[in-house]
This record gives structure tokens, C-alpha cells and sequence, in this order.
């Protein structure tokens, strides 16, 4: 068998198998790790804009500006991660640092630390959506904490089976971006919210 006929075969099985691995339209043209090898690991919030309502929250890696319409409330110090295994499990971690007064006129500065797991799979493969072209996340466990205090504020679910999905733009080694759009009920009414959250 001559050499281009070996790479010919080469090329034709394995080919597909490198090609499978790209879902989004951003994911890289060539990888030899799958979507849930790439999506394993810890990854730092690097950039997100968020709008909910008339309340536009950007996040530049180290600072959370929050707006409503024209008018910028506050610059918040803030670091956010991500994490997920292969098994299944994900875990959020964020830290906020808000200015005196902010979150209470009698308050001094106050960073709070909140911890969110669950259990996250993909999802797609209906409609527009490609198979592993959508994340979803079920929280079972939230927490707040308040440094310089001792109480902890802990909601938990068992059988969680509203959660939040994402739409997965782009999954590389060490890129990651979603983006989303989604209403909520809340006493107040309806609540539009969309947002792109970029990883890294």
C-alpha cells in the first residue's frame, strides 16, 4: 500500500472523529478531546454582560458595574469561577466586595461570598440546537456568607428539576463562552434577562 493511500485511510477514519468533537460553530476545527473532556475543568469568568430589564451588569474579570439605564450605580470588586468534573457535578464560587452604605446605609464595606453546586449534563440535539450544543445546570445546594460574620444563610433541594440552561457558542481548551436568554416569574411580574459570559 503506497503512503497516499494510507493517509487517504488515515484521513477517512479519523477524519470523522476529530470533526465530531466540534459542535459550536466557534469550537475549534480540530480537537482530540470531546466536549465533556474540554467543559471538565475550573474555569475563571474572564467577561459577562448581563441585562435584566432595564439593569445592565458588565463584568470585566475583576469588577462588576451595574447600570440602570443611564445611570452607573456601582463598581463592584468581584471574582467568579466555575468548575465542573466528568462526573457530573458543578460548583459556583463568587465574591463580591460592595462599597459602605451600599447594601445598607449603616453598613460599612461588605464582601460576600456565595457557593452554588449542582449537577450539570448537556443538552441539545432538538430543534435548532445540535446534540452537546446546550449546558444545563441543577442546583442542589446555595449558600451565602458575609466575611467578618459566623451565620450562613443555605438553601438546598432535593429532586431539583427547574434549572437554567445555556446555549455553549464556543468550547475550546481554554475558551469557553455562553450565551442566553430566558424569562423568569417573579411577584413583580416577568423578568427578560440574556447575557453572554465568556470563560477562560
Amino acid at each position: 500500500m503506497t503512503k497516499t493511500s494510507t493517509y487517504f485511510l488515515l484521513a477517512l477514519f479519523i477524519g470523522p472523529i476529530l470533526f465530531s468533537c466540534k459542535k459550536g460553530e466557534n469550537d475549534p476545527v480540530f480537537s482530540l478531546q470531546t466536549r465533556k473532556a474540554r467543559i471538565a475543568s475550573e474555569w475563571k469568568v474572564s467577561f459577562s454582560e448581563i441585562k435584566k430589564g432595564d439593569t445592565l451588569i458588565v463584568f470585566d474579570g475583576e469588577k462588576e458595574t451595574i447600570s440602570f439605564g443611564d445611570v452607573e450605580l456601582a463598581a463592584i470588586p468581584s471574582t467568579q469561577s466555575y468548575t465542573f468534573d466528568k462526573n457530573g457535578k458543578y460548583t459556583i464560587e463568587i465574591s463580591k466586595t460592595y462599597p459602605a452604605g451600599y447594601l445598607d446605609s449603616a453598613a460599612g464595606t461588605q464582601t460576600i461570598n456565595t457557593l452554588e453546586t449542582g449537577i450539570w449534563s448537556f443538552t441539545g440535539g432538538n430543534g435548532d440546537f445540535k446534540s452537546k450544543e446546550q449546558v444545563l445546570l441543577l442546583s442542589d445546594r446555595w449558600e451565602r456568607r458575609v466575611e467578618g460574620f459566623a451565620e450562613v444563610e443555605v438553601k438546598t433541594w432535593d429532586g431539583q428539576n427547574q434549572g437554567r440552561v445555556y446555549n455553549i457558542d464556543m468550547l475550546k481548551s481554554k475558551e469557553m463562552r455562553w450565551i442566553y436568554d430566558i424569562n423568569s416569574n417573579t411577584p413583580l411580574g416577568v423578568v427578560e434577562e440574556s447575557g453572554t459570559i465568556e470563560f477562560q
